[in-house]
C-alpha cells in the first residue's frame, strides 16, 4: 500500500498543506486499504463514519435485493455523511469491487483537529456530497416530463409537498454574541414578498441567503409551476459560493412572506472560525434532508419503482 500522504495527494490536489495532509494522516482510523469484496458499509449498522474514496472502486447495493448495483463510486466521491451529522443507520451496503483506498473519518477524529482544518475539511468534502443534488434535480425534471407525456399526468400548480422540518430559530444554537456577529453581515437582512424570487436560475453575485421566516420553493426554468423542493426556516440557499460555485441552479420563489439575511462569501470568511463552522454544519444537515426528500419524491414516480440510493 502507498503511504498515506502519496494515496491523499492526488485526491486533494494543492487544497491542503503538507502539514495537514499529515494532520489527516495521524487521524484514526485514517486512510485504510479494503480487498475486493470488504463491506466498507453496511446496512443497518450503526456508525459514524464519512468516507473520502481514494483509489479503486466500490458498489452500492441494498440487502432485499444483493444483486442490483445502485451505484459505481470512484476516486473523489465522499459516502457515509448522513449518519456522520445525523445519529441513524445505514442505509446501505458499500463494497469494494476492487482493491480500494479510503480516507475514514469520524466524528471525534475530526473534533481533534483545529477548528480552521475542521472547516478546510469540510468546505473540501462538500460539492462531493452536493453535486448528488444536481444529479436528483435533472432525474426529477425528466422523470416528471415522462410521466406527463406518457402517463398525462399535468404538473403546473401541483409541487410534490417536499418539505423539510422548520428550525424553531435558528440562532439558538449561537450565543449571543455570534448570533450579533451573523446579524450585522452584509448585505444583511432582506424581506421578500409572496411570489417573488429571491434568485434566478443563471443568477451569479457572490452572496448565500439564510432564511429566517416563510419558504422558499425550487422551480427549474424548463418546468414552471413545479416545486421541485420547498424549504422553511434554518435553511442556507445559494451555499455554492463556499466552495467557488456561484452559478444558481434553480429559481427560488417566496411562498407568502419571507425574511433573511443575504450573506456576501467575503463577509463569511470573516466570522470567527467557531460560527463558520457551525454553520457549516447546518448547511450538511440541510444537504442531507435535501438528498432523503429528493429520493422520497422520485420514489413516487411510475419510473422509479425500484430502490434508489441517495447517500451513506
Amino acid at each position: 500500500m502507498k503511504s498515506c500522504l502519496d494515496c491523499l495527494r492526488p485526491i486533494t490536489g494543492d487544497t491542503f498543506s503538507e502539514d495537514e495532509l499529515e494532520a489527516f494522516c495521524r487521524m484514526q482510523p485514517g486512510v485504510t486499504l479494503f480487498n475486493k469484496g470488504d463491506h466498507l458499509i453496511q446496512e443497518k449498522e450503526m456508525d459514524r463514519t464519512i468516507f473520502l474514496q481514494l483509489s479503486g472502486k466500490t458498489i452500492v447495493t441494498k440487502s432485499s435485493q444483493p444483486d442490483m448495483v445502485l451505484g459505481e463510486l470512484m476516486p473523489g466521491f465522499v459516502f457515509g455523511e448522513v449518519t456522520f451529522f445525523k445519529q441513524g443507520k445505514r442505509t446501505a451496503n458499500i463494497t469494494a469491487a476492487e482493491d480500494t483506498t479510503a480516507l475514514m473519518i469520524d466524528p471525534y477524529a475530526l473534533n481533534e483537529l483545529s477548528e480552521d482544518l475542521q472547516i478546510k475539511l469540510l468546505t473540501f468534502l462538500l460539492p462531493r456530497i452536493t453535486i448528488r443534488l444536481g444529479f436528483y434535480n435533472k432525474l426529477l425534471v425528466e422523470l416528471l416530463r415522462l410521466e406527463k407525456e406518457n402517463v398525462g399526468i399535468g404538473y403546473e400548480g401541483n409541487p410534490l409537498g417536499v418539505i423539510d422540518p422548520i428550525e424553531e430559530d435558528y440562532f439558538d444554537i449561537f450565543s449571543e454574541d455570534e448570533a450579533r456577529s451573523i446579524v450585522g453581515l452584509q448585505p444583511g437582512p432582506i424581506d421578500i414578498r409572496s411570489g417573488e424570487y429571491l434568485s434566478r436560475e443563471g443568477d451569479s453575485d457572490g452572496t448565500m441567503f439564510l432564511l429566517l421566516d416563510g419558504e422558499l420553493r425550487l422551480e427549474k426554468t424548463e418546468m414552471p409551476g413545479l416545486a421541485l423542493y420547498t424549504m422553511g426556516a434554518g435553511h442556507m440557499v445559494n451555499f455554492g459560493v463556499l466552495f467557488k460555485d456561484d452559478v444558481r441552479y434553480g429559481n427560488f420563489m417566496a411562498i407568502g412572506e419571507v425574511s433573511g439575511l443575504r450573506i456576501h462569501i467575503s463577509q463569511y470568511q470573516q466570522l470567527p472560525s467557531s460560527v463558520r463552522l457551525i454553520m457549516l454544519r447546518r448547511i450538511y444537515i440541510n444537504v442531507i434532508d435535501r438528498l432523503k426528500n429528493y429520493n422520497l419524491a422520485l420514489l413516487k414516480l411510475e419510473h422509479m419503482k425500484k430502490n434508489i440510493w441517495f447517500g451513506g
